[in-house]
């Protein structure tokens, strides 16, 4: 029962669920523009404005963010039971978190993206007491589909996601952010795999730096480069 909880979550938090979603209340708050978990774990400053169109989603662990320009977030949220906790003990913070991303996060992209892959990702010892970033390529991923022209060869536009997987007060979090600009925005497309990965980890900086925490803050977003796959 436990996996199938976290499946499904891992789904809303890479944003596959919300191809398929339908507006429903929040459970969580919106208020001073900020948008409070439903669990109480985190607050977060809105990175969209209702007002003009950015549109907030949200399960009891899952939020998702998304504008009609090029924004499309997702977090996740949920807590440790004691198996996960033996887990990540027992593997160390690094390999956990890299067992995670692997079998869950990457997994879920293939299950909806067949042809989905890792392009790279590196663990972060001093960000968020150790936390890992991961690039994907997902051909046929984008959230903003129906604005992609079709490739005239008839492949599928690859969208690319950065992905945080961080542990804080024995919960796990998964932030996803798309690259939307990399297929609408035809400058971007002509910049560098790392060029255009520094713009997807300044951008998830932006975002976790927007988040206040039930426990202490984090403060540490220092951004080494040290390669793992």
């Amino acid at each position: 029962m436990r996996v199938i909880m976290i499946t499904a979550m891992v789904c809303g938090a890479i944003g596959l669920n919300q191809l398929d979603a339908q507006p429903t209340p929040l459970l969580g708050e919106v208020s001073d523009n900020q948008y409070h978990a439903p669990t109480g774990e985190y607050a977060i400053n809105l990175p969209v404005q209702p007002d003009l169109g950015g549109t907030i989603t949200d399960t009891r662990e899952v939020v998702t963010f998304q504008d009609g320009i090029s924004l499309h977030a997702s977090i996740a949220c949920f807590s440790l039971n004691s198996a996960q906790k033996r887990e990540e003990q027992t593997r160390g913070r690094r390999d956990y978190l890299i067992w995670f991303f692997r079998n869950q996060v990457q997994t879920q992209f293939q299950k909806r993206f067949e042809q989905a892959t890792t392009e790279s990702a590196r663990f972060i010892p001093e960000m968020l007491d150790g936390s890992l970033m991961a690039f994907s390529l997902l051909p046929g991923g984008s959230m903003f589909g129906e604005r992609i022209p079709a490739p005239h060869d008839g492949s599928l536009p690859t969208a690319k996601r950065g992905n945080l997987l961080f542990l804080h007060h024995d919960h796990l979090y998964v932030v996803s952010l798309e690259l939307a600009k990399l297929l609408l925005d035809e400058s971007i497309g002509q910049l560098t795999d790392e060029e255009q990965n520094e713009i997807l980890r300044q951008r998830l900086v932006d975002l976790i730096a927007r988040i206040t925490f039930k426990a202490v803050s984090y403060t540490h977003l220092t951004l080494p480069t040290k390669r793992i796959v």
